[in-house]
């Protein structure tokens, strides 16, 4: 997803997101377009690599007391870091997960400290280039499936994250984002209840910081749809269906607001959906477009070419119950086959029509 660089002010924020999938303005694909030149194209950046190196340097000699740890130094050892990792992220969106994560191991050093009057300075921003780090670390290491690299990378962010308890000193988005990453990672490997956990964790935080943070509209119902899907894959994984619906319908809301910028996003959601709601991808696409007037056919829905099981049936309900914008249904077949107790289908018959009878803006009904 693309916005426009004026969209983020604070330059925290925009460091932030700069490593997520929210791209701000042009940076980050010029960044990709110059590491793809001749010199750079799927070449170690030996001038670059040897930059950090020399960074690293200076601060062993502040450390050692022969370099001022002054404002200047600092400002300059963060842009460094930073830069550097501007750097490995253009490799990995250049598809050279492997270079991008030896950039990201080689400024590790230059993210911490063996003196604690450094370690600890709060202007130094040791932990928050750390974290950076580490989560590009954990991006690049899953692209090529070292997945035990990124769980470790990512558990070391985490604990930087949450370090402190009651007092947190990293922002908010950058907590959300680290444990989101890691949730979708610990699914990557099945350990689908601890990557739960920590994906809901980084679901709420999102709700509760989208609360008072001031970013735009599309920009956070991008990450809150990013988390639902998330949340909504590893609860299908767990068998927890109902639970595993909610989620993808309210992701779905969120990628209303996205549009045709959503990253393919609703049809991931819908793809997870019909395996929760045990309905083909393809009607439960359908139901989708009917609930919301999308597709050609706005405002008519032709259900003559399924099968009315129960969860179908239960989901034409759900449409019927929720959609401002369905004026016609068009049920064209006669089937006297009884595949459920005759008790149990009369009974959702029975809800349909009450449904259909009840929705306002039906204008025809045909059967």
């Amino acid at each position: 997803m693309k916005i426009p660089r004026d969209g983020v002010e604070d330059p925290l924020l925009y460091e932030i997101m700069y490593f997520s999938p929210v791209e701000l303005g042009d940076e980050r694909y010029t960044n990709k377009l110059y590491f793809q030149t001749d010199i750079y194209n799927r070449t170690w950046p030996t001038l670059m690599a040897d930059r950090m190196a020399h960074q690293i340097e200076k601060l062993k000699h502040c450390e050692m007391g022969i370099v001022a740890f002054d404002d200047e130094f600092r400002k300059t050892h963060r842009e460094a870091v930073i830069g550097h990792c501007k750097m490995a992220l253009a490799y990995l969106d250049a598809r050279e997960a492997r270079i991008a994560m030896k950039l990201c191991e080689q400024c590790m050093p230059a993210t911490k400290s063996s003196e604690p009057r450094l370690q600890s300075d709060p202007n130094a921003e040791f932990d928050f280039l750390r974290i950076i780090a580490l989560s590009n670390l954990a991006c690049a290491a899953r692209r090529v499936k070292f997945f035990q690299k990124a769980i470790d990378a990512l558990a070391e962010a985490k604990s930087l994250c949450l370090a402190g308890g009651d007092s947190i000193q990293q922002h908010p988005l950058l907590i959300a984002l680290t444990l989101l990453n890691l949730s979708a990672v610990l699914g990557d490997i099945d350990h689908d209840e601890h990557g739960l956990r920590w994906g809901l964790e980084a679901l709420a935080m999102l709700y509760n910081l989208f609360s008072t943070l001031e970013l735009p509209e599309t920009v956070q119902a991008y990450y809150l749809s990013l988390a639902c899907h998330n949340a909504a894959l590893l609860n299908v994984k767990l068998g927890r269906w109902a639970d595993a619906q909610e989620l993808v319908d309210e992701g779905i809301e969120f990628t209303k607001i996205l549009g045709e910028n959503d990253d393919t996003l609703r049809s991931k959601l819908i793809t997870i959906g019909a395996q929760a709601k045990h309905v083909p991808e393809v009607f439960l696409s359908e139901a989708v477009n009917a609930l919301n007037g999308w597709s050609q056919e706005r405002g008519v829905w032709n259900l003559s070419f399924w099968d009315f099981t129960m969860s179908e049936v239960k989901e034409v309900i759900r449409v019927l119950q929720n959609t401002l914008t369905l004026n016609k249904i068009i049920i064209d077949q006669k089937d006297d086959d009884r595949r459920y107790d005759t008790a149990v289908e009369n009974e959702h018959l029975a809800e349909l029509m009450k449904a259909v009878v009840e929705c306002h803006c039906m204008e025809q009904r045909e059967s």
